[in-house]
């Protein structure tokens, strides 16, 4: 089974999409810019923007209006980590950290964006599975909520791909 995790920091918006100018020691990427910080996996590895494109670029929505949007610079990429460097023929956990100024949500609680992001991403997977629903959650003091679903999404190649993610 595929494996992503995308992470939202503090009290910026929902998920989705280059990697952030960071600080590294061994296991620590810093975000100084953000105040954002991460102990990275031992043996993972940090993804450009580049090799995370190509791949994104070959996934088939159900929703082509919403493709486009995940695809789109509303985004900022923080972070990418992997087990794998990308292209990788096979299963690559990874954890993708993104950024996105609140607008018309900077009155939103953590959990009602979330609410509102996993109902996009409802219309445009096969196969939306409720793992965890939406609950309340903190990262590092801040307010945050937390979901996770398992959902099937296909390549440029005609394969299916198992997902589960953890978003927060």
């Amino acid at each position: 089974m595929k494996t992503s995790t995308f992470l939202k920091y503090g009290s910026v918006a929902f998920i989705l999409l280059s990697v952030m100018a960071c600080a590294a020691t061994k296991d620590l990427l810093r975000d100084t810019y953000k105040g954002l910080s991460i102990v990275m996996p031992s043996g993972w590895v940090l993804l450009n923007h580049g090799e995370v494109s190509e791949n994104l670029n070959t996934i088939s929505l159900m929703d082509k209006d919403i493709q486009v949007m995940f695809n789109s610079d509303q985004f900022q990429t923080l972070l990418i980590i992997a087990q794998h460097h990308e292209p990788y023929e096979g299963l690559n956990a990874s954890i993708k950290v993104v950024y996105r100024e609140l607008g018309e949500f900077n009155k939103s609680s953590p959990t009602e964006i979330l609410r509102l992001g996993s109902g996009i991403l409802r219309l445009a997977v096969k196969d939306y599975d409720l793992k965890e629903p939406v609950r309340p959650s903190t990262i590092s003091g801040f307010n945050a909520a937390h979901l996770r679903v398992n959902y099937t999404i296909d390549d440029s190649k005609g394969e299916t791909h198992n997902v589960d993610s953890s978003f927060y």
